[in-house]
């Protein structure tokens, strides 16, 4: 089993040139060095150590030695943005699928589509 952690840290872009400073109301907030702009929160990484099988462990090396990926921390980030992404599309499908019935899709329906697409396209000309 590998650990992976990530120390908290900013974007991989201002790595290098952040910092936390103290604001006139005394509160620290992490700021960029070369601006002496606050960075956006999302931005600012958070720490998160995770254990994972060797297998899956070589799986996320292989996707970052593609080069699609700048290292680890990206390639599960991308992963949990999809994930979010999936969840909202089933919890819109399921929403729809407990949403009255309509008209049926059939024959008519589609040809009343494609004349009111034929209109909008002429209308554009």
């Amino acid at each position: 089993m590998l650990i992976y952690s990530r120390s908290s840290s900013t974007s991989a872009s201002n790595k290098a040139s952040a910092c936390s400073m103290i604001n006139s109301a005394g509160v620290a907030t992490n700021t960029d060095v070369k601006s002496a702009q606050p960075l956006q929160p999302e931005k600012i990484m958070t720490d998160l150590t995770i254990s994972l099988p060797e297998s899956l462990a070589a799986f996320i090396d292989e996707q970052v030695a593609t080069g699609d990926f700048a290292n680890n921390s990206q390639f599960l980030g991308q992963l949990v943005r999809m994930e979010q992404e999936r969840q909202k599309l089933r919890n819109m499908l399921l929403a729809g699928g407990q949403s009255p019935l309509t008209s049926p899709a059939d024959a008519a329906y589609f040809a009343n589509l494609r004349a009111r697409v034929e209109q909008k396209s002429t209308a554009m000309e």
